[in-house]
């Protein structure tokens, strides 16, 4: 008897311990491993607009194949450089995340970022991020700016260089990559979602377009050797010229993506998955 009883109460004790080991911290509840969840965290965004905005933009860029194409997003929301830094793929604060260091005068709000000198360092560094025969940088303008010395993003080491530019004089705008360069001629306004990518080994495989549709003339070669800068990174709202930042683009930034190439018929469905965003936030451009 005396040893059933014994049993009884080291039984209870253990069911207790279990209990209460397993009892979930109702305090501080469950850590949100979602890709919303750490970006907002990472962030600080707490406007439930913006995080149901956002997480419908993972959803799509997932759902659309176009998230796995892309090393970084930089949606720009919150208003502030803390928020405006972090890349929605990766919201770590870590250069190797492509987290951005903002340098200079570059102003935030909540529809986005605008340089005034200033740029942001982005740590891609194009030839052990990106490849030549794949890549890509699009930027979402949202002002008629129209200053012909500037570059709305990229880098060159010398020899080798990678550029968006939106808009340099006489109706003009390219994007380059090495040896390749896609130019439009006819200018038909500075805003909305432009896009440049390589999608071959040759000169002639790089495109550009604006919302989603092919502006450019066709793809030639400009006379600079065919490669990707090294130990440069991509400056953002600026060109990273072997350490010098002289061409600052004053159109203002909503988003911006650098990744792999992308085909025609994914540049429309980026188009409409980034355009479906900003009108959510009452921030688009045409």
């Amino acid at each position: 008897m005396r040893t059933l009883s014994v049993l009884i109460i080291f039984t209870f004790f253990l069911l207790s311990c279990q209990k209460e080991t397993s009892t979930p911290d109702i305090n501080n509840g469950p850590t949100d491993t979602t890709a919303l969840g750490k970006f907002a965290k990472a962030t600080g965004v707490t406007d439930e607009l913006v995080k149901a905005n956002l997480d419908s933009l993972i959803t799509n860029a997932r759902n659309h194949n176009w998230w796995s194409l892309c090393k970084a997003i930089y949606p720009f929301v919150g208003g502030t450089s803390e928020s405006c830094k972090f890349n929605l793929k990766d919201p770590r604060d870590d250069d190797a995340a492509y987290r951005v260091t903002w340098h200079g005068n570059v102003t935030f709000d909540a529809a986005g970022v605008v340089s005034t000198g200033g740029w942001g360092d982005s740590h891609i560094v194009p030839s052990s991020a990106l490849a030549l025969s794949s890549n890509h940088i699009s930027y979402y303008s949202s002002s008629n700016a129209y200053d012909t010395a500037s570059v709305d993003a990229g880098a060159s080491d010398g020899p080798y260089s990678i550029q968006l530019r939106i808009y340099c004089g006489l109706d003009q705008g390219w994007y380059q990559v090495g040896s390749s360069q896609a130019a439009y001629l006819t200018n038909t306004g500075l805003t909305g979602w432009f896009l440049g990518t390589r999608t071959g080994p040759t000169v002639a495989d790089a495109s550009y377009y604006k919302n989603g549709s092919k502006i450019d003339i066709g793809s030639g070669n400009n006379g600079d050797p065919d490669g990707l800068p090294g130990t440069y990174s991509i400056a953002l709202l600026n060109f990273n010229n072997q350490g010098i930042f002289t061409k600052s683009s004053n159109r203002k930034c909503g988003f911006i993506t650098i990744g792999s190439g992308i085909d025609s018929a994914m540049a429309v469905t980026m188009y409409h998955d980034i355009q479906a965003f900003q009108v959510a936030l009452a921030r688009e451009a045409h």
